[in-house]
């Protein structure tokens, strides 16, 4: 009995601990993002939005999600190419591009260390 007690318990733990957030694993693009970006074009602003929607609509729909910041750019890169993800969540050209901008610019922002 004190093993199913133990292992129930172990099991929880992990599965609290194990538990992020989608702003962690792929920040929204909202005024804290865009001021730490030091971007300022709507355009821009709109075409990150979008980035963020087709990543975690898209991706999130086959699979769990990876944090924008678990791999470098050039790793993004081949899982998106060499990997084929962007053939796979049928991805434009134009949405691939557009979801690695946004990767990018959320991997900058997670990165970064805050002022001190």
């Amino acid at each position: 009995m004190n093993y199913r007690i133990y292992l129930l318990a172990t099991l929880l733990i992990l599965l609290v601990a194990s538990c992020v957030s989608l702003e962690e694993l792929a920040p929204p693009v909202d005024e804290s993002f865009v001021s730490k970006s030091k971007i300022s074009a709507p355009s821009e602003i709109e075409s990150l939005k979008i980035g963020r929607h087709l990543y975690t609509a898209r991706c999130g729909s086959c699979h769990s999600l990876d944090p924008v910041n678990a791999y470098n750019m050039k790793d993004w890169h081949l899982i998106m190419y060499e990997e084929k993800m962007a053939e796979k969540s049928k991805y434009t050209s134009e949405e691939t591009k557009i979801v690695l901008n946004y990767i990018e610019k959320a991997r900058d922002i997670l990165n970064s260390k805050p002022p001190q």
